[in-house]
């Protein structure tokens, strides 16, 4: 839980950092095409805002990337195979590192989802037979308190 609540402060961080650099670099693209040379300046101020997304959307693939296999671990789910071919692991450009492709990251959230799902079911199954048994307990108890005579 802890873990998740984590994830999702850096998360919001980094959308938080993306909106702000979109932000700084829109007004340093207005000031640079009111300049003398717009055609330079803009073309290198824009590279310079893809190089910086590039950076944060590959963290943000690393974080949703390791909760992801955390998870699967977790609930003793198989990760996609590290196979080239399969196309579920992309390597980042930035690090080096591999992380899940959008694709194989959908497939392995539903997959856990419906593993968390099949487990909460379960455990209301259990809850509401235990529930049952303990209304019969006590209606039991009862019936045997009256039939006894203990009451009064």
């Amino acid at each position: 839980m802890l873990k998740g609540l984590w994830l999702d402060w850096k998360l919001r961080r980094l959308r938080t950092a993306k909106r702000k650099t979109r932000r700084l670099y829109a007004k340093k693209i207005q000031t640079a095409k009111a300049s003398k040379d717009p055609e330079r300046d803009v073309d290198s101020l824009r590279y310079d805002e893809y190089a910086e997304m590039t950076v944060i959307d590959d963290e943000v693939a690393g974080l949703v990337t390791d909760r992801l296999v955390f998870l699967a671990q977790e609930n003793l789910i198989p990760l996609p195979p590290f196979d080239p071919a399969a196309g579920a692991w992309v390597e980042s450009v930035v690090t080096g590192r591999r992380h899940l492709s959008a694709a194989a990251a959908m497939d392995l959230r539903a997959t856990i989802r419906k593993e968390q799902r099949e487990r909460s079911e379960l455990a209301f199954r259990w809850l509401a037979a235990l529930t049952g048994i303990i209304g019969a307990l006590i209606g039991l108890t009862s019936l045997a308190i009256s039939f006894l005579g203990f009451s009064k």
